[in-house]
C-alpha cells in the first residue's frame, strides 16, 4: 500500500512537471489549443535536451493522462498526446553487485545465521524466494556442494492463483565458509 502511495505521488509530480514544461513550451497558446504537432514538437525539445528516453516517455504518459481528463471534462474534442506513439523502451537487466559490495554486506550481518543465509545467495545464485522458502532439512552439506529441495511456484495464465509444484532437488557448489556457517545453524528449523 506504501509502495501504492508513492507511486500515486511520484505520478503527479510528474504530471505537475509535464504540464508546467509544456505550458512554458505552448508559451502564449492555451492548453486545450494543443496540437498534436505541439505535443511532437514539446517531445523533441526534450530529446535535444538530453534527457533519457524513459523520462521523455514519462511527459509523453503525463500529457496523455492530463488531456485524457481534459477529454473527459469536455473541454478539448481529442487527447492529441493519444496520436504520438510509445517508444518501445528496452528493459533494463538488473545491476550485479560488486564483489567488494558482496563483501561488505556480508560483514555487515549480526549473527552466523544471516551470514550463512548471504553467502549462501550469493555463492549459489539463489533467487531470494527459494532462500525464504529454503528449511534446513531440504539442505544436505557435503564438502564442495549443497543440495536442497525448492518448490517452484508457477502463475497459471487462466487463474492469479498460484500453485505448488512438488519439490525438486538441485545441487550448487558453494564455499567451505558457507558450509561452515550453515552447519552451525542447523538446529533452527527455516534457513531464511
Amino acid at each position: 500500500m506504501v509502495a501504492d502511495l508513492r507511486q500515486g505521488r511520484k505520478h503527479e509530480n510528474q504530471l505537475q512537471v509535464a504540464v508546467t514544461q509544456f505550458s512554458k513550451f505552448l508559451v502564449n497558446k492555451p492548453l486545450t489549443a494543443a496540437t498534436k504537432e505541439d505535443v511532437r514538437a514539446f517531445i523533441f525539445s526534450l530529446y535535444g535536451r538530453g534527457l533519457a528516453a524513459t523520462t521523455m516517455q514519462a511527459r509523453r504518459d503525463a500529457l496523455q493522462t492530463l488531456f485524457d481528463c481534459l477529454q473527459l471534462g469536455g473541454q478539448v474534442r481529442e487527447s492529441v498526446p493519444r496520436y504520438i506513439l510509445r517508444r518501445k523502451l528496452p528493459t533494463r537487466l538488473p545491476h550485479a553487485k560488486s564483489e567488494e559490495e558482496i563483501e561488505r554486506l556480508i560483514a555487515a550481518t549480526r549473527n552466523s545465521r544471516d551470514r550463512a543465509i548471504i553467502e549462501l545467495g550469493y555463492a549459489s545464485g539463489l533467487r531470494v524466494s527459494e532462500l525464504r522458502s529454503l528449511n534446513v532439512e531440504d539442505v544436505n552439506l557435503r564438502p564442495g556442494a549443497c543440495s536442497f529441495a525448492a518448490a517452484r511456484v508457477i502463475k497459471i495464465a487462466s487463474d492469479s492463483s498460484a500453485t505448488k509444484q512438488p519439490r525438486r532437488s538441485r545441487t550448487i557448489s558453494v564455499t567451505a565458509s558457507v558450509g561452515r556457517c550453515s552447519s552451525r545453524n542447523a538446529t533452527s528449523s527455516k534457513v531464511a
